[in-house]
This record gives C-alpha cells, structure tokens and sequence, in this order.
C-alpha cells in the first residue's frame, strides 16, 4: 500500500478529489491531507490576520479540518514552505496537488506527483478511474 498525500485548497476542497481521497482509503492506502497554509500556531501570520474577528480568527482552517474529519485523515501544515521536503521526511509515495511547482519539485525529489485541475471557473473534474491508474501504477 501506498503513502499518499493530497493538497487541500484548489485540491482536496473539490467533490471530485474528495471522492478519490475515499476510494484511494478503501483500497487501504494511507491518506494525509498536506498544506502549505500557516499552522496553528503560526496563522496570526497572515497578512489579513488581525482585520479579522475572534469567530473568523477560530474558523480560520474550519473547512480543512471539516473534510479531514469527514474522510478522517490526519492534516499536516508546511507554514508556507515547499511541500517535497515534508514529505520525503514522511516517506510520502505520491502527492496529489494543483500546483505546477508543487508538482515539480514533488517529482524532482523523487516523489510521484498527480496534478488535479486548478481552481477555475472552467474546472474539470478529475476522472477517478484514470486518476487511479496515474496514481497506482
């Protein structure tokens, strides 16, 4: 079985990547969420940070952690650094992105890279059962 990661905004958010997240699960693969966003700890980092209210402040990362819950996978933060690194550390097999440099430095690392289509108006969802051929083979 496989060490997959898969980005979350522009990624994991959408429908479609939710639903290979899940069959990727039920082939027994181990499936992690992992984002470039600020941890914790960090995310009074961004620059939009203190404009915004105590509720916001505390909802910051709600939807990641929503579909975390959902598909109950772990969520890991690389406070806006480069993702390859992270995961070589974490001995990821194949990591699931919409980001072209992601991608790059994913595959310049040695790690296998799937990219899903961008946050678009015109988005396509991603065929699972090619996307699970890509990703497996």
């Amino acid at each position: 079985m496989k060490k997959i990661s898969i980005d979350f905004d522009g990624s994991l958010e959408h429908p479609d990547v939710q639903q290979l997240a899940r069959k990727l699960i039920d082939l027994g693969h181990e499936v992690c969420i992992v984002t470039t966003r600020w941890d914790e700890d960090n995310k009074w980092k961004y620059t939009f940070y203190n404009g915004l209210s105590r509720e916001l402040k505390n909802s910051l990362h709600s939807d990641l952690y929503q579909v975390a819950e959902e598909l109950n996978i772990p969520v890991y933060f690389t406070n806006m650094e480069y993702k390859a690194d992270f995961l070589k550390k974490k001995k990821v097999d194949v990591h699931i992105d919409d980001n072209w440099e992601e991608i790059m430095f994913c595959r310049r690392s040695g790690i296998k890279a799937y990219k899903v289509s961008p946050d678009r108006v015109d988005r396509k969802p991603i065929n699972i059962k090619q996307a699970l051929k890509n990703i497996l083979d």
